[in-house]
């Protein structure tokens, strides 16, 4: 809440956000500690943007904001630079595993009586108007001829915000336009995850934006970076040798003696960048019932439950709609890992999880389970040092035998895109 400028959207949503993980964590048994945040300065023009970093976060409701020198900041964190003048100390920040959080909403959601289509890819939105009650109908169509009807449509369909947008507005009327900016980061082991204890940020850059961060992950790994990256592809989620050697270095700069001969992996993500450099979340002025939630980037994520507040007032009080209350919601989520006594033979030697563990997720989960790394998602077998190259196979043969094919089932992941991610291999990232 302290870096969006006062006033946007994600000044407000974030600060609001941030408020609700404690009690989402606690209904939904998702991954999540509030371990705090160091902006660090490094020189004393850095000095004077923690100033007005200070100023900024507390006109957006962050109160909890404090300046603190070089040596403060080493003694919180030792691993720190020398070169650290002061730090921005804010406490209320926090990490969340952000698969185990988004698995719980869906899962939880399913739960709740929500039906949920994977692998549906909106093609076409045809306008119907449904004649006993004159509302207007929404027919999202894929490429093989199935459909779905909707009284209401939320877009929020990140990097594809203004395609879908322009389904219904016409090409051009969107009203935005997103660019996709890819951030690239490097996970490396628990070895490593000792070497900071808070998320450490460094002074806010306009080509950064808040540039490369060193972070302990909820389960006691190390994250750096992202990079920041404009691109024309939509779909392209690959890293390369370059961008990470830049992470590892500007990460150094905060933290010198991290060692990527311990990196696990790499990956990145696509952040949807709109041209009005705000969230924009509003019922469209083109089309009734149609909600655009796009330029969702950072700060995104913490944002992401005051957003869905937002959405559910929008359609209350802007919409013709008549919201019912499901009088047997229940907002909580049993976690299948979480809390069991470990039970059963190991599969995945690097995490820990026994075959009881996988079979418990298969017989829990509300999507189907259709690979390996549905698995993974929900248990974290196959998310170390290996990267699944010993447990694959094993965790493949307990999903066959669980669901009653064995003969027919393939660990083939079904692809959100027709783009296989192209990642830098381990051996190159202990050379940055």
């Amino acid at each position: 809440g302290y870096d969006a400028k006062h006033g946007t959207l994600k000044s407000k949503l974030s600060r609001r956000g941030n408020q609700m993980f404690d009690e989402l964590a606690s209904q939904l048994n998702f991954g999540f500690k509030r371990i705090g945040s160091l902006v660090l300065a490094f020189t004393d023009e850095d000095l004077g943007c923690l100033g007005k970093l200070l100023h900024n976060g507390r006109l957006n409701g962050v109160d909890d904001l404090e300046l603190i020198d070089g040596e403060r900041a080493r003694q919180m964190e030792p691993h720190l630079s020398v070169g650290v003048k002061g730090a921005l100390f804010c406490p209320s920040a926090g990490v969340v595993s952000p698969y185990e959080f988004t698995l719980s909403l869906i899962e939880n959601a399913i739960s709740n009586g929500v039906d949920v289509k994977v692998g549906f890819r909106v093609s076409r939105i045809e306008v119907l108007h449904e004649l006993k009650t004159k509302q207007r109908v929404y027919r999202l169509e894929n490429d093989t001829g199935d459909f779905v009807d909707a009284l209401a449509i939320i877009n929020c369909a990140g990097v594809y915000a203004d395609t879908i947008a322009e389904m219904v507005s016409g090409a051009g009327n969107a009203g935005f336009s997103i660019t996709p900016r890819k951030g690239q980061y490097i996970l490396l082991g628990s070895e490593q995850g000792h070497m900071a204890s808070r998320v450490i940020f460094q002074t806010p850059t306009v080509r950064w934006g808040k540039g490369v961060l060193v972070s302990p992950t909820v389960h006691g790994q190390l994250l750096i970076g992202p990079s920041a990256a404009e691109q024309l592809s939509r779909q392209d989620k690959g890293t390369d040798e370059l961008e990470l050697a830049y992470i590892a270095w500007a990460a150094r700069r905060s933290v010198p003696h991290i060692d990527t001969r311990l990196s696990i992996t790499s990956f990145a993500g696509l952040r949807a960048r709109s041209n009005l450099n705000d969230f924009i979340i509003q019922q469209a002025p083109y089309a009734k019932h149609f909600i655009n939630v796009v330029g969702i980037e950072s700060p995104g994520l913490t944002s992401s439950p005051a957003i869905a507040r937002m959405v559910v007032d929008i359609l209350k009080c802007e919409t013709e709609l008549t919201l019912e209350a499901n009088s047997n919601f229940s907002p909580h989520h049993r976690h299948p890992v979480l809390g069991w006594k470990k039970q059963g033979t190991i599969v995945c030697q690097c995490e820990k999880i026994t075959d009881t563990e996988i079979e418990r997720a298969i017989d829990q989960a509300g999507i189907p389970i259709t690979c390996t790394d549905s698995i993974k998602w929900r248990t974290r077998a196959g998310m170390g040092r290996c990267q699944g190259a010993r447990c694959r196979p094993y965790v493949a043969e307990i999903i066959a035998k669980r669901l009653g094919n064995e003969t027919t089932f393939q660990d083939v992941p079904k692809q959100v895109s027709s783009l296989t991610p192209q990642r830098v291999p381990r051996k190159m990232l202990s050379r940055l």
